[in-house]
């Protein structure tokens, strides 16, 4: 994809005067076809470095591709559709990164060395998100949707036939939602790492192989394959779980399958 600049186009945060410092916020728009970028500027206290910028992107009903980087300068830029739109806002966990790209299959990627917290709503269609640096909270709607977290966060498969993926921080929730699911917690390693997982669909398959994890099944048809340190919740349906002593698990029946390793400080024994 070739991608063309655009200048700036929301201001940096302005600076305080003495109209602004009885305002705790304001608004601005910009808008380019089927593409609206809104930012709100917090100025509750004029004299604090944290002073935040939360930016809002909405585009239309298409396959829309969304990449969030930070340029040579260090700046937050959106690649959005083969534009480029510096975002001019900090680069920091207390600022809020929204992205609606409604109907169509989209695409919504963001480099590791972002750090904003991410909301993502992908709409209906076959979509593609790959989290950044901050925590992301990712609805995917309807369609076969793959989404990877980056430090982590919360990935809401909802309908359809979904690959979910957790990210290498310390907390991941995967909600696979309808359908026929695949949940994997991220291979870090981290002992510190906690993965949850829920299945919901017909057929879920739902993995950790790190770290410490709880796994929810559902009424549908589940396969369950664990390491490390944790507890599995059978739900209803048919369940065939490879699991290790340092499993503890609730709700078997006599359909379910139960294969369990013994293990001693980590190792099989």
């Amino acid at each position: 994809m070739t991608i063309t600049s655009s200048s700036p186009i929301l201001p940096a945060t302005p600076q305080p005067t003495a109209e602004n410092q009885t305002q705790p916020a304001y608004k601005r728009t910009y808008e380019d076809g089927n593409l609206t970028i809104s930012a709100d500027f917090n100025l509750a206290d004029v004299n604090s470095q944290d002073n935040y910028r939360n930016v809002t992107i909405d585009t239309g009903n298409h396959n829309d591709r969304i990449h969030l980087r930070l340029d040579p300068d260090q700046k937050l830029t959106a690649d959005i559709n083969g534009k480029s739109y510096p975002l001019n806002m900090p680069n920091q966990p207390l600022s809020t990164i929204t992205i609606n790209t409604n109907g169509g299959d989209d695409r919504v990627s963001v480099d590791d060395n972002v750090k904003s917290i991410l909301e993502i709503n992908t709409g209906d269609g076959n979509d593609f998100f790959k989290g950044g640096g901050g925590i992301a909270s990712v609805h995917l709607g309807n369609g076969d949707d793959q989404a990877y977290l980056g430090l982590g966060g919360t990935l809401h498969g909802e309908n359809g036939n979904d690959f979910l993926a957790g990210g290498r921080g310390w907390r991941n929730n995967l909600l696979g939602g309808s359908g026929s699911n695949i949940m994997i917690g991220a291979k870090v390693g981290n002992l510190d790492q906690k993965t949850s997982i829920t299945g919901s669909g017909d057929h879920d398959t739902m993995t950790v192989l790190s770290g410490k994890f709880s796994i929810n099944s559902g009424a549908g048809t589940s396969f369950i394959t664990t390491e490390g340190v944790g507890e599995i919740n059978i739900g209803k349906g048919h369940n065939i779980i490879d699991t290790t002593s340092q499993a503890d698990i609730y709700g078997t029946k006599d359909t379910d399958v139960l294969n369990r390793v013994e293990v001693s400080d980590g190792k099989s024994a």
